[in-house]
């Protein structure tokens, strides 16, 4: 009788401390919002999406990792630091959102017919 006991007891502990889906949800929400852009780094969303992060766990104070809460890594991407046209028809088309360079393609000027 006594392990039914405390079989039911590890249960209810499980149970009680759930996480709040609520408190997920919010969480979510907001990293989802338009305001991260996708957490993309074409507008910067990946950085805004980071610093929103970064504040939830000091404000839940956690505790830092070799003194930040930032990890940095590196991924091969093309960035457009220049102007940069394109268009289809009389649409013109906006570079990461409404078409993706691969990283390796090589820098082109001019216009070129698509196929």
């Amino acid at each position: 009788m006594r392990k039914f006991f405390l079989f039911t007891a590890l249960i209810l502990s499980l149970t009680v401390t759930s996480q709040d889906i609520e408190f997920a949800r919010d969480h979510i929400d907001t990293l989802a919002s338009e305001s991260m852009h996708g957490r993309g780094y074409v507008e910067q969303g990946d950085r805004i999406a980071a610093g929103y992060i970064a504040n939830e766990l000091r404000e839940l104070g956690i505790q830092k990792w070799e003194a930040t809460y930032y990890q940095r890594y590196s991924f091969p991407i093309n960035t457009f630091p220049g102007a940069m046209n394109m268009s289809a028809g009389d649409k013109n088309m906006k570079p990461g959102y409404d078409f993706q360079v691969r990283p390796y393609s090589e820098g082109k000027k001019g216009s070129f017919e698509v196929i």
